[in-house]
This record gives structure tokens, C-alpha cells and sequence, in this order.
């Protein structure tokens, strides 16, 4: 059967998932959640969301929560790309200890396995919608005709979808040398970094060029 995994990485109070405010404590075998998770996606269509917590030896977990589970209320967030996302407030939410993914001693390293992962992603969807952008926008300036001519005859016209193009290029090589990386067991910080920027600002450029 197919199920659908989410992780509730960010919140208001702490931007470094390793570093949650969310805290777990022990109870009999198993433990109690309280926190706040936000831009949870697809929390609504998940079976279990991965939670980063801090246990009160200060140590992080990752813990399996069921959306559905009591102590879990839902609440619809809209992000500026329209994408639902989910606020996940979580008021003691009891899990088993087979509900700790690894163990806490490892717990800071898993979150940070995850994290790389889902910013690498996100750095590929960001390059996906650039190079499409960027190609529909070619088509369009080879058709649309002013003064009786192709706009992409312009040379302002040119030099921006050349900046485009350039830019798209360079999303995709930091893009693809961080995924060999991970893919090699190779440390990918940095390189996950790059994607990221080159994600937030290039990707900015290239679609601001093709609405203009």
C-alpha cells in the first residue's frame, strides 16, 4: 500500500531544524510532544509527519506522528506559490518508543540528513519551473511582433533571455554537483548552500524576466 511521509522541519521560533523549540518528554515507555510546526506539506494527505524534538536531556529526536493523532490539530496555510501547507500544533501528543526514528544520539544528524535532502529538492523544483519559464518565454519573443518585426530581433530582448539562459545553466550545475554528492556519501553542505542561493535569487531573475 502506498502511504505519504512528510516532514514538519520549520518553526516560528528556531529557523535551524536541528535546533527545534519542539520538545519531547519522557512518558512511562514512550513520550509526550509539545510544539508548533509550520509550512507542513501535505500534512493533510500524510500518514505520519517525521517531527523534530528536544528531549529534556537536550538531545533532538526525530519522531513518527500520525496527523490524525489526539493532541493534533491541522491548520490550512497558504504559501506564496499557492502550495497548502499545514501549521501542526501539537499539545501532548503521546507516541511509543518505536516512534523515535534511530535513536537521540543520532537524532541531530538524521534531522540534518532530512533537511539537505528536502533543500536539494526544493533547489530542483525551483530549477524545473526556471528552465520552463525560461524556454516558454523564448517561444513567446520568437512570435510576439512589434514594429513589425519579432521582439527577439530587440537586442535588450536578447541580453535578457541570454542573463536567463545563463543563470539557468548555473541553478543546474550546483544543482546536479550537489546531488552526485549525496548520491556519492560525499559531504554536501556547501554545495546544498549553493543550490539554495543560486535557487532564491537566479530563480527570482529568470521568472521576473519572463513575466516581464
Amino acid at each position: 500500500n502506498a502511504a505519504i511521509l512528510t516532514a514538519a522541519l520549520q518553526e516560528y521560533a528556531s529557523f535551524d531544524p536541528a535546533q527545534p523549540r519542539t520538545t519531547a518528554r519522557r512518558d512511562g515507555t514512550g513520550f509526550r510532544l509539545e510544539g508548533e510546526k509550520i509550512c507542513v506539506p501535505a500534512a493533510q494527505l500524510a500518514s505520519v509527519m517525521l517531527v523534530p524534538a528536544r528531549s529534556e536531556s537536550g538531545q533532538v529526536g526525530v519522531f513518527l506522528v500520525e496527523p490524525g493523532a489526539g493532541g493534533v490539530k491541522l491548520e490550512r496555510q497558504i504559501a506564496s506559490n499557492r502550495e497548502p501547507l499545514s501549521r501542526a500544533l501539537l499539545g501532548g501528543v503521546r507516541v511509543g518508543a518505536d516512534a523515535l526514528l534511530g535513536s537521540l544520539e543520532r537524532g541531530a544528524e538524521i534531522v540534518e540528513w532530512i533537511s539537505q535532502r528536502a533543500l536539494l529538492g526544493l533547489a530542483a523544483i525551483q530549477l524545473g519551473v526556471a528552465d520552463a519559464a525560461m524556454r516558454h518565454t523564448a517561444e513567446y519573443v520568437i512570435q510576439r511582433k512589434q514594429f513589425g518585426r519579432p521582439i527577439a530581433s530587440f537586442q535588450s530582448v536578447q541580453h535578457r533571455i541570454a542573463d536567463a539562459f545563463v543563470d539557468v545553466e548555473c541553478m543546474r550545475s550546483v544543482v546536479f554537483e550537489a546531488a552526485w554528492r549525496l548520491a556519492s556519501g560525499l559531504p554536501a553542505a556547501f554545495q546544498i548552500g549553493a543550490a539554495k542561493w543560486w535557487a532564491c535569487l537566479a530563480g527570482d531573475r529568470v521568472t521576473h524576466t519572463a513575466q516581464h
